[in-house]
């Protein structure tokens, strides 16, 4: 059967687990499956190489997208299988953690105060010590999940009245992990983006050039001057490799 990344999203349990609470499935925003399949066949062909240099015998993998994507579920499938708990989307909201999403008076940010001491901080920054005894320093006793939901109310009463900027400078004053949930076009202008050098211009055939995210990984700087082929272009190059091309009488079957 054809399986395209929104059917293995649907058929791991990705697509089940995204979204609102009280809302339908929601896809990832970007496709999951088919680039973690990718690096997972990169790294099965490390393997292979590794065992080919060890042993001097190559092997096979078998490889599939819903494997793949089984992998990313974690404790999660624990849960279920031996305990019998059955997760349901959280929003924004990190599952068995004290993170999340909180509207801010133009966008939204992203909070992570995970530990006894951010928590304390966040706490001051917002202006509602009474807070700390939810997870006091002096006990280290965090019972801020049974809240969850009246906390998140304090904290984003705070935060719907400062811009997310504001928000993400004053949590960094005092530990706590923050970023703006940025568009695309903020990520463009990010100046961390820009000094890790993750978009390139890439000359494509036709004379003319395109965005394109860069490798992570160290690569020759040559690669972003060379445009990717064309459809066809190397198959009679690899035809001859195979022995199925007689430069004389063309190609056989």
């Amino acid at each position: 059967k054809p399986a395209f990344d929104g059917i293995i999203q649907a058929m791991s349990g990705l697509l089940h687990l995204t979204g609102e609470p009280d809302g339908a499935p929601s896809l990832a925003g970007v496709f999951v499956p088919d680039h973690v399949t990718g690096l997972y066949a990169a790294l099965a062909v490390l393997f292979g190489l590794r065992e080919r240099d060890r042993t001097g015998h190559g092997g096979a993998t078998d490889l599939a997208m819903l494997d793949s994507m089984l992998t990313f579920l974690g404790a999660t499938l624990s849960e279920v299988a031996d305990h019998g708990i059955s997760p349901q989307r959280t929003g924004g909201k990190v599952r068995r953690s004290y993170a999340g999403t909180y509207a801010t008076s133009d966008g939204y940010v992203y909070l992570a105060p995970m530990t006894a001491r951010m928590w304390a901080g966040l706490t001051d920054v917002i202006g509602a010590p009474q807070l700390a005894e939810y997870y006091p320093l002096s006990t280290g006793v965090d019972s801020r999940m049974a809240h969850r939901d009246e906390l998140d109310k304090i904290i984003e009463s705070w935060t719907g009245a400062h811009p997310a900027s504001a928000v993400v400078e004053l949590m960094a004053t005092v530990g706590v992990p923050a970023s703006p949930i940025m568009s695309l076009e903020q990520i463009l202008a990010d100046p961390n983006v820009a000094h890790r050098k993750m978009v390139r211009r890439l000359p494509v055939h036709g004379g003319y050039d395109v965005h394109v995210v860069a490798s992570p990984l160290p690569v020759d700087e040559g690669t972003y001057r060379v445009p990717p082929p064309s459809a066809g272009e190397h198959t009679d190059e690899l035809l001859a490799e195979l022995g199925l091309l007689d430069p004389a009488q063309g190609r056989t079957a």
